[in-house]
């Protein structure tokens, strides 16, 4: 079967596994459901990986820099979005301290 078998009710295709339905009934939608459940197999398009260490402004502390596709960064919490404009939000939020570009990953990353 396929992966949406795995993850919803025979006697109601809208419902998740998890208790989750999909109560406007677009398959879009329930397909980005589905994948949060599956994101830990399948690699993060988007990720908050802040900005070079070479190029951090003052004020962003660079005493733990992470590696992120063979260059050392900082400046970002390494969150993972399966959306662009899920990262934009992030990066946007007065309330997160996170820096960086909305940037999409490479597919598989080291």
């Amino acid at each position: 079967g396929d992966i949406l078998s795995l993850y919803t009710s025979e006697g109601n295709p809208w419902l998740c596994v998890c208790g989750w339905e999909q109560k406007n009934h677009r398959m879009p939608d329930l397909k980005r459901h589905i994948r949060t459940h599956t994101q830990d197999f399948e690699p993060a398009r988007w990720v908050c990986c802040g900005v070079p260490l070479a190029q951090a402004p003052a004020g962003v502390s660079t005493l733990h820099p992470v590696v992120h596709n063979g260059e050392l960064r900082v400046g970002g919490c390494m969150a993972k979005f399966s959306r662009r404009d899920a990262l934009r939000r992030h990066l946007q939020n007065e309330n997160i301290h996170c820096i960086g570009e909305v940037v999409e990953q490479p597919l598989y990353t080291l």
